[in-house]
């Protein structure tokens, strides 16, 4: 048994180390299980290049309001299957007004290539540009990232000068700081790999953390939300965020499980105050509750 568990973990180092450790922070998913037509959303399939010959696929789904819509948001899910299981987050956004674009990174859904942090930032800045290109004239553009979603959307936005100019605001559901850290938390929680947790973690590039940008965000508005029954990203996540980012961050607390806030129609109905407000006026700051 002590030599069936050596090996294990051996395994587990060999794999982590041949794929750069991306195993431990994507888990993406080719097929599709759903799709918009189940919840009567009109949308259509967009086909983005990247940079390095990558073909990304995402959902656009238009606002179904009768009148000019309010905005556009970039949607960043998190780090398992692909936008077929995560697009009911936004499935409630065209008809208050706003146009999505959801993106399914590299090795997701039916995008070519295999997931990684570079990868995945290069994925988020084509989509940004695909954006400016071809919907420049549906601006203000705001970018929704949950989990992961919301660790890249900081880190793209903190080293992109085009995003920093061209963001209205954030919507962060869900993150955190770093992705080695967070890595070395989750190792952490697992008896076989707990002893794991630093060399693991530290096959991880610490290059793309947040937490190392969040100051070049500024002043752009970031609304936080966060749930402190989160058992994924603890609740801690989310109030150091927040605090990093002030004082032009606000931070919405719910008691929903991870990444289901938006499954709450009052975390919807202050997100909307936010976003509305937002639109109106730069500098909104505040701390809601639903």
């Amino acid at each position: 048994m002590k030599d069936h568990l050596i090996s294990i973990a051996q395994l587990i180092i060999l794999t982590a180390v041949l794929s750069g450790c991306s195993n431990l922070l994507f888990f993406p998913l080719k097929t599709h299980l759903h799709t918009p037509d189940e919840l009567n959303l009109a949308f259509e399939d967009v086909i983005i290049d990247t940079a390095d010959n990558e073909q990304l696929h995402a959902w656009w789904f238009p606002s179904s309001t009768p009148t000019k819509p309010l905005g556009t948001i970039l949607f960043l899910h998190g780090n398992a299957e692909n936008i077929s299981t995560h697009f009911a987050s936004i499935a409630w956004l065209p008809k208050e007004g706003y146009n999505v674009l959801a993106l399914d990174y590299r090795g997701y859904g039916r995008s070519t290539g295999e997931p990684d942090l570079k990868g995945a930032l290069t994925d988020i800045d084509a989509a940004f540009n695909w954006l400016m290109t071809n919907k420049s004239e549906l601006a203000p553009f705001i970018i929704l990232g949950q989990s992961i979603g919301g660790a890249l959307t900081l880190s793209f936005v903190g080293n992109s000068e085009i995003a920093q100019s061209n963001t209205k605001a954030l919507i962060i559901d869900s993150g955190f700081e770093s992705f080695q850290g967070i890595a070395r938390e989750k190792l952490a929680t697992f008896w076989l790999t707990w002893p794991l947790q630093y060399p693991l973690s530290w096959l991880i590039t610490s290059a793309y953390d947040p937490i190392w940008v969040i100051q070049n965000i500024k002043p752009i508005p970031i609304l936080y939300i966060h749930s402190i029954n989160d058992q994924v990203i603890p609740y801690e996540h989310g109030k150091k965020l927040h605090e990093l980012s002030m004082p032009t961050a606000t931070l919405l607390t719910t008691n929903a499980p991870h990444i289901s806030s938006f499954m709450l129609q009052s975390a919807r109905q202050s997100t909307l105050e936010y976003l509305h407000k937002m639109i109106e006026a730069d500098g909104y700051q505040t701390t809601l509750s639903p």
